[in-house]
């Protein structure tokens, strides 16, 4: 049951700050407190006709002392083992709190201390690479200007990829376009739609927005939870 745990929290401490795509909860934009809700849509069409719909949603939490959380709610709409994965940072203790919510999972949350890097760390360096270079992806960023969401502005840009042929097996380029609006004050985007090929579209939205100052346990771990602590990792500001 531990290792089930620990494989599920890892797949989600990879993909925060991915849904990605969303604001880095160790680098809060704003000390005003907020509570966002989002929902993001995924829906593809297979060669035979099938049509599929995936909808994901996502809870932020900050409050006036600069502690975010983040609640993602995974397969919530189909029933399939759901499950809540939870991601707090608290920059006044340095630490980072993260556990899963859902059947058969085990009750415990991990802690991780976070510290600064020191004149000993050694930046990884790669050596060069001897392969040929592969071709290089063509990609464009258009601004669109600020727009509104639920009230609060945010930055609209336009950008397309272009894969060349080879760079995916493709005898064809393949096109990616998307459009993001990115709030500067809550370094989240507030609206994303786009579109690709190999993976049919998305819509992503900001459901509410709310000024209220969360409860003090919002950033706490459930009560009853075990402790357990990992190596210490160092916040996204010392990179």
């Amino acid at each position: 049951m531990r290792s089930r745990f620990s494989f599920a929290a890892g797949l989600f401490l990879m993909a925060v700050p991915g849904f990605a795509q969303q604001g880095n909860p160790a680098r809060p934009a704003t000390r005003h407190p907020y509570i966002i809700e989002i929902e993001e849509k995924r829906e593809q069409t297979l060669a035979d006709g099938t049509h599929i719909v995936r909808v994901s949603r996502e809870k932020h939490y900050g409050d006036s002392q600069g502690r975010t959380r983040v609640d993602y709610f995974v397969n919530s709409d189909i029933g399939d083992s759901p499950r809540t994965n939870v991601l707090i940072f608290d920059p006044v203790k340095k630490v980072t709190f993260s556990w899963v919510i859902g059947d058969h999972m085990e009750s415990t949350y991990t802690v991780s201390t976070m510290h600064s890097p020191n004149a000993t760390d050694v930046p990884h360096q790669s050596s060069p690479s001897t392969t040929r270079p592969a071709p290089k992806l063509q990609r464009t960023n258009e601004s669109l200007g600020m727009q509104e969401v639920q009230g609060f502005a945010c930055l609209a840009t336009r950008s397309t990829v272009v894969y060349p042929i080879g760079v995916l097996g493709n005898d064809r380029p393949i096109t990616n376009v998307s459009e993001h609006c990115m709030s500067k004050e809550f370094n989240l985007q507030l609206s994303a739609s786009g579109s690709d090929p190999r993976s049919g579209t998305y819509t992503l939205t900001a459901q509410s927005i709310s000024r209220e100052e969360p409860d003090p346990s919002t950033f706490l771990p459930p009560p009853g939870f075990i402790e357990r602590k990992v190596v210490s990792v160092t916040p996204t500001e010392a990179h």
